[in-house]
């Protein structure tokens, strides 16, 4: 095979920091940025869920609560996100108020050896069948790779919601 119109020969890679910086445009590590990753936790069903379309979710009215749990994984640095992902189901008011309490531990420990809590958060919410990302971090102080997470969500003022789950950001 020659350097026929179009083609470039197949070169032996040496360098596979090179290899990446030509695909991404620059390293991993370069300006500090860190492999990103997140996943999504279901909702830990009390009560009966139902559907809005093709998503299944749970109803939360005032004093109502709905529980998630977790494994904080194996790779996981720092936190970048928590969102409670929810869908305004009626009512008028724009925020969702809510508290968050949590308890998490690594293999070992008590289960409650760390609490955290977020109390009477007031949280904007979308229009009525609107899709909200609630930003819900600041309780999940501490986490470290390994811990079991048990969260509980309580509803305390604002529209009924359909609970859809919790998003988790995190670097590696």
């Amino acid at each position: 095979m020659g350097t026929e119109a179009g083609f470039i020969p197949i070169q032996p890679v040496t360098d596979h920091n090179a290899l990446d910086n030509l695909a991404v445009g620059f390293s991993h590590t370069q300006y500090g940025r860190k492999p990103h990753s997140e996943f999504f936790i279901d909702v830990d069903g009390n009560g009966t869920h139902t559907t809005l379309g093709h998503y299944r979710a749970y109803q939360i009215i005032l004093n109502q609560y709905r529980w998630f749990r977790f494994k904080v994984p194996a790779n996981f640095a720092t936190l970048v996100a928590v969102n409670l992902w929810v869908i305004r189901n009626g009512g008028v008011a724009t925020t969702l108020g809510n508290t968050i309490d949590l308890n998490f531990a690594a293999s070992g420990e008590q289960f409650n050896v760390h609490t955290d809590q977020l109390i009477n958060t007031a949280s904007p919410i979308g229009a009525d069948n609107e899709v909200s990302a609630i930003d819900i971090a600041t309780a999940f102080t501490g986490l470290a790779a390994g811990d079991i997470v048990g969260v509980k969500i309580i509803h305390t003022s604002g529209s009924p919601v359909m609970v859809l789950g919790l998003e988790f950001d995190y670097t590696e």
